[in-house]
């Protein structure tokens, strides 16, 4: 009765405190303003197959209700902003979640613009967590960044859509583009639809990294800007499904050979290991093996492929080969 009443109360703050906190906020940047205004009006009048049956934000982690609790925990960059796809929890309206479940036809649309100048910006998809396989963390393909992201030349607007199906996909494209977003400023996340995501209720996750803002006030402007994400569901009953798109071949010409950096990558570890030595006043620890140098490893799909834990490996976050096991999802540091 009083783990009951517990449970019963605690729900009853979160209800009370998120009524207070709607999750559709006003975008403040003008130019994003504009074109979301005009695509939601495209939807709601001019495209009877598709239907904005939930609004949310791109908002900063620490700046997310209840999730702010979790952010600084995951191991991120001191001082770099993680950003996601925020969108309703709780009744279709409260409680800001950036992880939340899509159907097969449906899509979630973010409408933003490129950061200020940075050294670095990404947007990751995950499949983060399912009732049937628990907490995967897995990332579905190569991030868009500040080298391939599509976006008008002069004003930096894009799209960052992420569906599985063909026809739902040309159906929002259509509509972005009478919204004045061409269809060469929309980038396209596909859910695989070969390994079972829809049937076991995954959640998934999109995730912007940002590095080094050049003018930090612009850049606090723009994580406080609220660009709105919707989330489309879709009436029709075209099945046709989006091809996979994983990840290019370490051998891509447009893939960076991360070789070129094993000289400095062994300087830094003879450097990183003198200073633990006069920190904690020990005896020559160079002994200690050294970490071979290897190429980055990504297990991506082929975690959800086993059914095991990806750990939020990606293009922007990935561990050294010789640390991956193939039996298992312990990493040795």
């Amino acid at each position: 009765m009083i783990k009951s009443t517990f449970i019963v109360a605690v729900v009853g703050v979160l209800i009370g405190l998120t009524m207070k906190r709607p999750i559709s906020e006003p975008c403040s940047d003008p130019g994003v303003a504009s074109i979301s205004a005009r695509f939601q009006f495209q939807i709601e009048h001019e495209m009877s197959e598709l239907i904005i049956s939930n609004r949310g934000v791109h908002k900063r982690d620490r700046d997310t209700f209840f999730w702010s609790k979790f952010s600084d925990h995951f191991g991120s960059n001191p001082n770099t902003p993680y950003l996601w796809n925020a969108l309703p929890l709780l009744f279709g309206k409260w409680l800001p979640s950036p992880m939340w479940n899509l159907k097969r036809r449906d899509a979630v649309v973010l409408i933003s613009r490129i950061p200020p100048p940075v050294e670095y910006f990404s947007l990751t998809t995950f499949a983060l967590w399912s009732p049937r396989h628990g907490f995967s963390f897995s990332s579905l393909g190569d991030s868009f960044n500040n080298l391939n992201i599509q976006h008008t030349a002069v004003e930096g607007y894009f799209a960052h859509i992420v569906t599985a199906n063909a026809h739902t996909l040309q159906l929002v494209q259509k509509a972005l583009s009478q919204s004045s977003l061409p269809i060469n400023a929309t980038n396209v996340a596909v859910i695989p639809s070969d390994l079972g995501l829809f049937d076991t209720w995954t959640y998934f996750e999109v995730v912007m990294r940002v590095f080094r803002f050049h003018n930090q006030t612009q850049g606090n402007e723009y994580i406080s800007s609220g660009h709105p994400v919707f989330y489309i569901t879709a009436n029709h009953d075209q099945d046709e499904t989006l091809p996979t798109r994983g990840y290019k071949a370490r051998s891509h010409e447009n893939n960076v050979n991360e070789r070129i950096l094993e000289v400095d990558f062994e300087s830094f570890r003879k450097k990183t290991l003198t200073n633990v030595e006069k920190t904690f006043h020990l005896k020559e620890i160079h002994h200690v093996r050294p970490i071979v140098f290897s190429p980055l490893y990504i297990q991506g799909l082929s975690c959800l492929h086993n059914q095991t834990e990806c750990l939020g490996d990606c293009p922007d976050a990935a561990y050294f080969g010789p640390l991956i096991q193939n039996d298992s999802d312990k990493v040795e540091m």
